[in-house]
């Protein structure tokens, strides 16, 4: 909310803000459970959940062959819904002019589209 402000504070009057946003609908869906990666010699255990309104990300670092733990890392994504990122805008005092879907400029989907990309102006 905060950065969403912040952006909005800093265009000039008539500018416009793009904020490109990860679709949760969409994501959760197709979502991996759990997955591992290689690269080189570092091995990878990657799980991914959903806990309240935050997509969960943990990722443990082992040395390939080894059960040695290197490493533990935790990212956390907050979910938003289309029309919560929209009534963010409003608040910011941004009126939504265009809503896209991928990185393509095709048309929002709520159900299939990857991203949410919600195109602003400052009035």
């Amino acid at each position: 909310e905060r950065a969403l402000q912040n952006m909005a504070n800093a265009v000039l009057p008539n500018g416009y803000v793009v904020q490109d946003y990860l679709n949760a609908k969409s994501v959760i869906s197709n979502m991996p459970q759990e997955y591992t990666e290689e690269r080189g010699d570092i091995h990878f255990e990657i799980e991914k959940l959903v806990e309240g309104k935050k997509i969960l990300k943990r990722i443990n670092v082992k040395q390939a062959g080894s059960s040695a733990l290197l490493g533990e890392f935790q990212e956390e994504v907050q979910i938003y819904t289309a029309e919560e990122l929209f009534a963010l805008h409003s608040q910011a005092g941004l009126e939504v002019v265009e809503v896209l879907g991928d990185y393509h400029l095709n048309a929002y989907e709520s159900k299939s589209s990857p991203r949410i990309i919600v195109v602003s102006k400052k009035n």
